[in-house]
């Protein structure tokens, strides 16, 4: 099989791509930094320490895997694709426990030790 050079259509799909690709790192260094920032405020007291130390975590893992997939688009290694899908895995499970901690820590009930179907 010969490879022909791209066509127009083939062409333009390729630079939609790409856009869509480059805002998709651009947006999750975005997120990645807004996660950063209101980890730290968060963290200013006690009890919001408790959750804004992982979503600062969580901002610098995002910010991480915009870093590799911006790797993978410049130089198409495959190693840096591998690298930004695993930052994402690892950042889906994160993301999970810190929602369903930010859940009974806003309903409070963990704080008076029972659930309010028991009382």
């Amino acid at each position: 099989m010969e490879n022909y050079p791209p066509n127009e259509q083939q062409s333009s799909q390729l630079s939609g791509l790409s856009f869509l690709f480059s805002q998709m790192i651009r947006d999750m260094k975005f997120v990645g930094m807004f996660s950063i920032i209101y980890g730290a405020i968060t963290s200013l007291s006690i009890i919001g320490a408790l959750m804004g130390v992982p979503l600062i975590f969580v901002g610098v893992r995002m910010r991480d895997a915009a870093d590799y997939f911006q790797a993978y688009q410049m130089t198409k290694d495959r190693t840096a694709l591998i690298n930004a899908f695993d930052a994402q895995a690892k950042l889906r499970g994160r993301c999970s426990c810190l929602r369903n901690s930010r859940t009974l820590f806003r309903s409070g009930d963990v704080l008076r030790g029972f659930p309010p179907a028991y009382r």
